[in-house]
């Protein structure tokens, strides 16, 4: 049965196949995927956005190969942005039965709310617990597919890697790294401005790393990327989201939650064993469980 709903059912992101490790990784997994955009000039891009946002009349222009093949599908997963928020409405019109989840991957923001998305008969679902409170947002986790092109054994070169966009965040990573630094810890930081770091790069990072540092943007509760690299790679985890806690792979040996340690015990903290009784939570989080949810708390 579940099989059926995996061949009937096409996630729908914005993104580049080449770069993205997660895209492969649906395909790989026997999912459909495609790219919700055909490729276009980069100037045509800006013409493109102000047309998705009015919207104008033939949308259709803009998208991938994927709308001429709609039959084939009775659900869509599609991601969330200020992008797609029209996209819903232009899919009824062609099949008015199709199940359609708004999955946001991201916090909601302004630009992306809800509120901005015209049709009236679309499932809203998010990772986040607080966003899932709002708007009648269903929840479900934050997922993980590891890559498969990683060494067993590498080496480590720092104690703690961190990667992110600003996002409001500096000074309190700039805070953390003068602690570090007085710790006599090593690390790497790249705080990313406009700049784009290719994931297997990411990847290669968090391998060569003791642990991975991660902070929550202002008013998110719910799992990042960082906390599953952490569980995946099985890799220690220093974070400021005191939820943290109320998830079954929380062990305090493998978790570090900020300003609720003395940062004095994070250097003891970060040479202690690894606690692998954590390991057998990782079906909780992956892709195959992150599907099935949509299906199973209808």
């Amino acid at each position: 049965m579940k099989n059926e709903k995996k061949k009937r059912t096409l996630i729908l992101t914005q993104t580049d196949p080449a770069t993205d490790i997660m895209f492969n990784n649906w395909i790989r997994n026997g999912y459909n995927a495609d790219i919700i955009f055909k490729t276009v000039p980069k100037p045509l891009r800006l013409v493109r956005r102000f047309w998705m946002n009015i919207p104008f009349p033939c949308l259709s222009i803009w998208l991938g190969k994927w709308k001429s093949n709609l039959n084939k599908y009775d659900t869509i997963i599609l991601h969330a942005s200020e992008w797609t928020r029209n996209i819903p409405e232009w899919i009824h019109n062609q099949k008015p039965k199709m199940r359609i989840i708004y999955w946001y991957w991201n916090p909601v923001n302004k630009l992306s709310s809800p509120l901005k998305v015209t049709d009236t008969h679309v499932e809203f679902w998010t990772f986040d617990p607080i966003d899932a409170q709002k708007k009648e947002k269903k929840k479900n986790i934050q997922y993980y597919s590891k890559p498969k092109s990683e060494s067993k054994n590498p080496m480590i070169y720092e104690d703690v890697y961190f990667i992110g966009h600003n996002k409001g965040r500096q000074k309190v990573i700039k805070s953390i790294e003068e602690k570090l630094i007085r710790q006599q810890i090593t690390y790497k930081f790249d705080v990313m401005k406009n700049n784009f770091i290719p994931y297997y790069e990411v990847c290669s990072e968090i391998s060569h790393a003791r642990s991975i540092l991660e902070i929550n943007q202002a008013g998110q509760a719910g799992l990042t990327l960082r906390a599953m690299e952490s569980l995946f790679f099985e890799k220690k985890l220093i974070t400021n989201n005191r939820n943290i806690k109320m998830m079954d792979f929380y062990s305090e040996k493998n978790i570090f939650i900020l300003e609720e340690r003395p940062i004095s015990q994070l250097k003891s903290f970060l040479f202690s064993p690894y606690d692998h009784s954590v390991d057998k939570y990782k079906n909780n989080y992956d892709l195959n469980a992150w599907f099935n949810n949509f299906f199973d708390r209808v």
